[in-house]
């Protein structure tokens, strides 16, 4: 009967610190993986969801098999772990539409971009190529539903409205980079470029408020390419922009690439504020080919950067990606350039960028080195994330690579970041998350976590064992332990405990009518097991001298825990002299009318009288060879004496209550 009792826990170590320990802790593939659907064409993770496109999958309707329709996955982070929730596809699927190709999350809503997809126009004309989006929202039931078709207000062929996507909160931008007219519907130049920006109504509907194109629209500069959105702001990417050199000799560099950053007035229109571009730009490097941002940063990839920051150290495609920030002003300024640590020619490090507070993540999908600079494979692909210190400079923390790298499989294609989470696609991997199944360009995602701090120390006291918090040990004595336990994150914090464990010692000897508790430095409280364990007023030492026959026990308490003995039968209450052995037993005492008598042994001879208090003998019973006997006492309600006495005059002498 023992009361559990966890006396002191003492939180030494923070278990989810902020450190940067980006660790790999989930490979994700698709319950129904399959050769050429290259999952994780596109991924984009808020909070505890995530989504990534698998753009070349097939889909089997009414018994025809149509060929890369696509579709994308929405992961939920369930209790730590990152779980498969629910495959997502459009409603009208066609051929070739590649639904997936981007994607963008909220933990509201998911926006799949279909670049590829035809549609028919007002006039019932087949816009081909035109491109499409479709946003999804969770019903009641977790569900996740399409609840809009999102097109372009003036569709053109080849337009790809979907090439990329971006939301957040109330506003989705929608980028159409082949787009060739101007927000009026003309001026026409070829692959220009335009975003589609919407805003979702008191109703919830999602509507087409503006059109925007650059203010220095270009033939071919592909304005569109690459979006990201942040509150007021958002920017829009146009990696084929021509753009002036920073030589001082004025001449034009071909395919430099920009990016445009517009603000939401107080009117709700979206204005362009600034146009940026890199400060050491030369041709073709491809600045804004992917963009990013967050409340405080913006950040552009430039993957066919050739030159460090000092000009020199070429590297043919290296890649680079810039940072900027406002100054005083609110003038958007670059304030560093990002290069990876062991840069190689054709890394095209900046292809895929992500930022969330101060941590940043760069893919170079391309890379053929593993984290510690060896094992080359071609086209394996790397991500290097950097984290801003308290001098405002950012600095490369971490590479990550696959854990089962392979050639050609291009880890880093696409990535994003949310609080300590980056997931990474690499959507030509072969393998299973168990490196194993190989399918031609089935594809993979990566989760990363950045797990800080995960180790803690703990002081635990526990009553007669402990469980470990994970749930799988139970110690059952004192010692230093071990216990793995995943946060509310999804890391794996290693726990150090310093157990205690309290056993009480619940031993007690009997000695003829005499209790005695072995444990020592405790409390006492003696129970009578024969009224339901009640508690015998004032019986709290560690010995007890029952007052009449029964079964008895001891609750015993010591440093916070409680434990009860066993019960003891007591049958010799009132020997008060004893010369035959501890053997003998008188009971019931008290007694109603019979008395039994276990001398414990055989004797040749034996004399038992029963007295009252005055003396008078009452009975004298003579025997031989006798062991057990009983006398009735008839008399009335009072104190008695039995004399036991055997030939060799040795005696004992019990005091029996008559009731």
């Amino acid at each position: 009967m023992k009361k559990f009792f966890f006396l002191l826990l003492i939180l030494a170590a923070c278990i989810e610190g902020a450190g940067q320990d980006w660790q790999l802790k989930e490979k994700l593939v698709p319950g129904n993986r399959a050769a050429g659907n290259e999952f994780g064409v596109s991924v984009s993770i808020s909070g505890r969801f995530a989504i990534i496109g698998s753009w070349g999958e097939g889909l089997n309707q009414g018994g025809n098999s149509i060929s890369s329709v696509g579709a994308a996955y929405i992961y939920e982070r369930i209790q730590g772990k990152w779980t498969e929730r629910q495959k997502i596809i459009h409603e009208d699927p066609s051929q070739f539409d590649g639904f997936g190709y981007a994607v963008a999350m909220t933990e509201q809503h998911a926006l799949v971009g279909v670049p590829q997809k035809s549609l028919t126009d007002s006039s019932g004309s087949l816009v081909d190529m035109a491109g499409l989006a479709y946003v999804f929202e969770q019903d009641s039931s977790g569900q996740w539903l399409q609840s809009q078709q999102l097109h372009a207000s003036d569709p053109a062929q080849i337009a790809n409205f979907g090439f990329a996507v971006a939301i957040s909160g109330e506003y989705l931008v929608v980028g159409a980079v082949n787009e060739s007219r101007d927000t009026m519907g003309g001026n026409f130049l070829a692959r220009a470029g335009a975003a589609y920006v919407f805003e979702k109504s008191p109703a919830g509907i999602w509507e087409e408020t503006q059109k925007i194109t650059a203010s220095d629209r270009e033939f071919r500069a592909q304005f569109g390419q690459s979006v990201a959105i942040h509150a007021h702001r958002l920017v829009v990417g146009a990696f084929a922009k021509d753009e002036i050199s920073t030589d001082g000799n004025q001449h034009l560099l071909s395919n430099t690439g920009a990016a445009y950053i517009f603000e939401r007035d107080s009117n709700g229109v979206w204005l362009e504020s600034q146009k940026i571009a890199a400060s050491d730009r030369k041709s073709d490097d491809g600045f804004g080919f992917d963009v990013a941002m967050d409340a405080d940063h913006i950040l552009a990839g430039a993957p066919n950067d050739d030159h460090d920051t000092t000009v020199f150290n070429l590297f043919s495609n290296a890649g680079s990606a810039y940072l900027f920030e406002q100054d005083s002003t609110g003038n958007w300024i670059e304030v560093q350039k990002l290069l990876a640590s062991d840069k190689t020619s054709s890394d095209f490090f900046g292809i895929s960028i992500a930022i969330d507070g101060g941590n940043c993540v760069i893919g170079a999908y391309q890379h053929e080195f593993d984290e510690a600079g060896t094992n080359m494979i071609g086209g394996a692909g790397a991500a290097y994330v950097f984290q801003e210190n308290q001098m405002g400079n950012w600095i490369q923390t971490n590479k990550l690579v696959s854990s089962d790298r392979g050639s050609n499989e291009r880890f880093g294609e696409a990535i994003s970041m949310s609080g300590n989470a980056i997931l990474v696609g690499v959507k030509q991997d072969r393998e299973d998350m168990t490196g194993a199944n190989p399918m031609n360009n089935a594809g993979s995602a990566f989760l990363f976590l950045n797990c800080g701090d995960t180790t803690g120390l703990d002081s635990v006291v526990a009553c007669f064992h402990y469980t470990s918090p994970s749930g799988r040990f139970t110690w059952t004595n004192s010692g230093t332990y071990q216990d793995t336990i995943p946060t509310r994150l999804g890391c794996d914090s290693v726990l150090t405990l310093y157990v205690t464990i309290v056993n009480i010692d619940t031993t007690v000897l009997l000695s003829g009518a005499r209790l005695e508790a072995q444990a020592t430095e405790a409390s006492y409280q003696w129970l009578y097991c024969d009224s339901a364990f009640a508690p015998i007023p004032g019986a709290i030492d560690s010995v007890y001298l029952p007052q009449i026959n029964g079964t008895y026990a001891v609750e015993i308490s010591q440093d916070g825990c409680q434990d009860t003995s066993a019960c003891f039968s007591v049958l010799n209450v009132g020997i008060v002299a004893n010369e035959l052995g501890e053997q003998i037993r008188v009971y019931p005492n008290p007694v109603r009318d019979v008395l039994s008598i276990d001398l414990g042994q055989v004797f040749p001879q034996i004399r038992i009288r029963l007295l009252t208090v005055t003396g008078q003998e009452l009975n004298d019973l003579r025997a031989t060879n006798i062991q057990q006997t009983t006398i009735d006492l008839q008399g009335p309600a009072g104190v008695y004496f039995l004399n036991i006495q055997t030939k060799e005059d040795q005696q004992a002498w019990v005091r029996v209550l008559k009731q």
